[in-house]
């Protein structure tokens, strides 16, 4: 019973039960493939896991339609684990269909934080990765009060008639859930790009100068002989004193909104003459942006040799722009109240929070958006994250039918959700190295990877 043949349509599969194949029948197998081979049949391998669990021989004519064999990695074990905090929404929006999700942690505990809300009258999704370093305090803050934030400053300037933030967390949403966001009175998207993009730009920096100045009370209390034991100050001083890079996207009914302070990345997938392309919605604000290394020099003259150093901000920080790290903002004085003061800190500030904000017009070509922590784009390129989601939404890469026929197959493994997906290729794409970067002992884990949260949002243009 280790080998069993059927036939599917005019194909004639072949299914190996065991991982456990002695020696003797191995080499009879082996035998019949180049037999068959001899007889110029095709032959489509897959060996997702690590070993060969299933072979299709195909005689020449491709079926109308393709029945799912379930030879994908989804098998895996290590596949498995990446599922385990996987999540997908359904949207009732005029562009977004579907929201995938998923999470996987390298420190402990992890830094990375997500949250997605919406604007129901508005027709808008809320939607923000955020990166957390230091340690989770900062972040773990502003996936709290972000969109609650961001709500109050626009309707502070006339750009809501929703009263409130609707905040979707998918452990209370089965995928069977449909999150209402279609309304007869959308407005928002109509508002115009400078005005949304100014009230981006003023949520950002109101909610970090709020996480500042609730920090400096504290240490004005100590200065006057309370303990940071006291009244809850020494939270509120470990919020300010972490840091967090945070991107946040608004989906309107129509156009996409981006801001974002640090190095989360937004990336949408377009589809133009046929070709899916790369397009960035977010710029990284570290020592990889010329852009900010010349702001930085411009702003703090004299400094030009120390401001940066070993590509760090004073040598210490990676990101140039972040919620937090008052130890970056604040006058020597204060900060030395409470951590040590950074060296060769002479002009504070030295780190800002406004965010970089780009907008754009829905305009039909969209197929999908990537958000996502820095711990993704350390490891894949744009290029590859974009073409690695329209494998796994639009067909089946892994079993090799779509690059070797023109015809649209059915995707036997498109009940994949893209973000798990994504975490997959991110670790190496196969069982052999996926499984051993989930296992590096948490001492060296850090080492070779960071937290990755990602989040895809599927449109309706397909």
């Amino acid at each position: 019973h280790i080998v069993q043949s059927t036939h599917v349509g005019t194909m004639r599969v072949f299914y190996i039960n065991h991982f456990f194949i002695p020696l003797q029948i191995l080499t009879i197998i082996m035998a019949i493939l180049r037999y068959l081979l001899k007889r110029k049949m095709a032959l489509i391998g897959t060996a997702c896991t690590g070993v060969l669990t299933g072979f299709i021989i195909y005689n020449g004519v491709l079926p109308t339609t393709t029945r799912c064999l379930a030879f994908c990695s989804t098998q895996s074990p290590a596949y498995r684990y990446l599922q385990r905090k996987e999540a997908m929404l359904k949207f009732n929006h005029p562009h977004i269909s579907s929201v995938y999700i998923n999470h996987l942690p390298s420190n402990n505990p992890t830094e990375d934080r997500h949250v997605i809300g919406g604007w129901s009258q508005e027709c808008t999704g809320l939607f923000s990765v955020i990166d957390g370093h230091k340690s989770n305090h900062c972040s773990e803050h502003l996936k709290n009060v972000l969109l609650d934030h961001v709500t109050s400053v626009f309707k502070e300037k006339e750009l809501l008639n929703s009263k409130a933030v609707d905040i979707y967390n998918e452990t209370k949403h089965t995928p069977e859930t449909l999150i209402n966001l279609k309304s007869t009175g959308c407005s928002l998207g109509q508002k115009g790009n400078e005005r949304i993009e100014n009230s981006l730009k003023l949520s950002f920096t109101s909610l970090d100068h709020m996480i500042s100045e609730d920090a400096l009370k504290c240490v004005r209390m100590i200065n006057k002989g309370h303990s940071i034991k006291e009244n809850g100050m020494l939270s509120t001083i470990m919020k300010a004193l972490a840091g967090a890079c945070a991107l946040l996207s608004i989906v309107t009914e129509q156009s996409i909104h981006v801001a974002s302070t640090g190095d989360c990345r937004a990336v949408l997938g377009v589809k133009r003459e046929g070709v899916w392309l790369p397009e960035p919605l977010s710029v990284d604000q570290n020592a990889q942006n010329n852009d900010e290394i010349a702001r930085l020099k411009r702003t703090h003259p004299g400094e030009e040799d120390t401001v940066i150093i070993m590509n760090r901000l004073l040598g210490g920080l990676m990101p140039f722009r972040s919620f937090g790290d008052v130890d970056y903002k604040w006058k020597e004085k204060d900060i030395e109240v409470v951590t040590p003061v950074p060296a060769n800190y002479k002009s504070p500030p030295y780190l800002i929070v406004e965010p970089m904000v780009t907008s754009r017009k829905m305009d039909g070509t969209e197929g999908f958006l990537v958000l996502a922590t820095d711990g993704l784009w350390e490891k894949l390129s744009n290029e590859r994250v974009i073409q690695t989601a329209v494998d796994t939404i639009y067909g089946n890469k892994r079993t090799g039918l779509s690059s070797l026929f023109s015809r649209k197959t059915e995707d036997c493994c498109n009940h994949d959700n893209v973000a798990t997906r994504l975490l997959w290729e991110a670790l190496g794409g196969n069982e052999a190295s996926v499984d051993k970067m989930i296992n590096l002992p948490q001492t060296l884990s850090r080492m070779y990877r960071d937290d990755i949260t990602i989040i895809v949002i599927k449109f309706k243009h397909d």
